[in-house]
């Protein structure tokens, strides 16, 4: 019996129900949970630019946060 094909917003609306989590779905159609997760971030509108994650990859890493200079300051 064959599988029948699932697609990205049909996972999403799924997961949006609120009856099922994001493990779940991963076993339930192969997909790893954090394809699923940035899927429902970006259909909400709240997926992070690269930029933002590397940001808070540097943080992470440093333990420190990068201070962000006015540009005045930076001419000097």
């Amino acid at each position: 019996m064959d599988k029948k094909e699932v697609t990205r917003e049909e996972i999403v609306a799924e997961y949006l129900t609120g009856n099922i989590s994001y493990r779940a779905l991963e076993k339930k159609y192969g997909v790893p949970s954090r394809s699923i997760c940035d899927w429902v971030l970006k259909y909400q509108g709240r997926l992070p630019s690269w930029r933002e994650k590397e940001k808070r990859r540097k943080e992470k890493h440093t333990g420190k946060q990068e201070v962000e200079l006015s540009n005045e300051v930076k001419v000097l």
